[in-house]
């Protein structure tokens, strides 16, 4: 099996620190929401723990992650920040939505220069793609 490309993406200081302190919320207010840990890849909490210790430890040191690892944490900062049903939400008290929605955004512009969705759904969840779709006879 071969070791899956790293990818260094340039996150702003602030950037990095939004998603440190995002994945941080998981030790928090996000602590105690369910999580849907099988979208991710793995099945137990102890990985589910094992691998936010892994992703703030490489983003904290502006290490590259896999196409995989940057989908995860992308995912879970996204759903972190903005779920109050999996995340912290409205419970999101650090920045404030002014701060973090324009931040959010950067990274995700960043991100989507990369196929991250197929590294975390490789059969784009069970769906047609939208080039599928759109082939498709009426």
């Amino acid at each position: 099996m071969t070791e899956p490309k790293l990818i260094p993406i340039d996150l702003t200081d602030d950037e990095r620190e939004f998603m440190l302190t995002v994945l941080s919320e998981f030790e928090g207010p996000a602590g105690y929401t369910p999580y849907p840990i099988k979208i991710l890849g793995i099945s137990t909490s102890d990985e589910f723990n094992e691998l936010l210790i892994r992703l703030r430890r490489a983003i904290a040191r502006k290490e590259p992650l896999s196409e995989l690892d940057w989908a995860r944490a992308q995912l879970l900062t996204e759903t972190c920040w903005a779920s109050s049903l999996i995340g912290s939400g409205l419970d999101y008290g650090t920045g404030g939505d002014e701060k973090a929605l324009p931040l959010l955004r950067s990274i995700q512009r960043k991100l989507c220069r990369y196929p991250l969705r197929s590294a975390l759904f490789p059969d784009n969840g069970g769906r047609p793609t939208y080039a599928e779709a759109s082939t498709r006879e009426c």
